[in-house]
């Protein structure tokens, strides 16, 4: 699945706190939340 140079990549393209807690959300709902 996700791995966490995809997630940091996510991160690197938009550093937007907006799309950070979004995406943060997200991950966290899946369960793909590593750290």
């Amino acid at each position: 699945y996700w791995h966490a140079g995809h997630v940091r990549a996510l991160f690197d393209q938009d550093h937007l706190p907006r799309k950070e807690q979004a995406i943060r959300n997200r991950i966290k709902s899946n369960g793909f939340w590593m750290r």
